[in-house]
């Protein structure tokens, strides 16, 4: 497209210096040379409506130019008359021209325009850092198998997170269990929600795993990282910097297949019915 526009421009400038010369020129006296070069640039000129025809769509911007004779004779009132005739095919090359930037104008304001839109809805999504699969995968532009890889890859690393949180700690509590009420207090706006998730979270971030030197938050890491390697692997390096930027949980991608979680989720909606009472 920018391409075309270099034409169009350049068009324009050469009828502008043609004109000028034609209308400075002090004698109407005949000039085989100005004739002769004005006879080369218009046919340069041709050469390059034509190419533009060929650009933007067969307009027939040269049909302005086209038969255009610069006669070369010693006669002063004909070289008045080849003057008004080149000029006046001239303007019609301009006018004619300058319809085809108007349509060309109209055609990049609507692509411009057709790219904006989609940016948009892309960003707006892309605010959302718990993807559905589905908005995930049209955000990334996933490949079906690409698709059906991330869904087996997310549904991995979910069953492996619900499993660690289950483990009971030290003193026999279940975080899972803890984190249904984190998840309730924190959707029910209750004024509890940030102090519950904030002692919930730092016994993930502190507390080891029976048996192991490992906190549950490393454990689950873990889990996360090997997930992002398997994405990566599956994705194309374009579409892993989009996963990156986006800065999405790989296990906080919803609506898989089979959601390892469904059950959790219902417990949560319970709590929130009894915290509504």
């Amino acid at each position: 497209m920018n391409k075309t526009k270099f034409v169009i421009t350049t068009v324009t400038v050469v009828f502008a210096v043609i004109v000028v010369a034609i209308i400075l020129r002090p004698s109407p006296a005949p000039d085989t040379v100005l004739f002769d070069e004005l006879e080369h640039r218009l046919n340069e000129l041709e050469q390059q409506v034509a190419k533009l025809d060929t650009k933007i769509g067969n307009t027939k911007l040269a049909t302005g130019i086209r038969n255009i004779q610069i006669r070369n004779e010693d006669d002063p009132e004909e070289t008045d008359e080849v003057k008004e005739e080149v000029m006046v095919r001239l303007q019609q090359v301009e006018d004619t021209v300058a319809q085809a930037d108007q349509t060309l104008s109209a055609a990049i304001k609507e692509r411009v325009e057709e790219v904006v839109g989609e940016k948009v809805d892309e960003l707006e999504k892309k605010q959302d850092k718990k993807p559905t699969l589905a908005i995930f995968s049209e955000v990334l532009e996933l490949t079906d198998d690409q698709r059906r890889v991330v869904d087996k890859e997310v549904w991995v690393a979910q069953n492996e997170v619900r499993t660690i949180l289950e483990t009971p700690t030290e003193d026999g509590s279940i975080l899972i269990d803890e984190l249904v009420d984190v998840i309730a207090y924190g959707e029910a706006k209750h004024p509890e929600a940030g102090q519950r998730f904030i002692k919930w979270l730092g016994r993930v971030m502190t507390e080891k795993i029976p048996g192991t030197d490992v906190t549950y938050g490393a454990d689950i890491e873990v889990v996360k990282n090997n997930t992002r390697s398997a994405f990566r692997n599956e994705l194309t390096e374009e579409q892993y910097a989009e996963f990156e930027s986006w800065g999405v949980d790989p296990t906080d991608i919803k609506e898989i297949d089979n959601n390892p979680w469904a059950d959790i989720e219902e417990r949560v909606k319970q709590r929130l019915l009894k915290l509504a009472e």
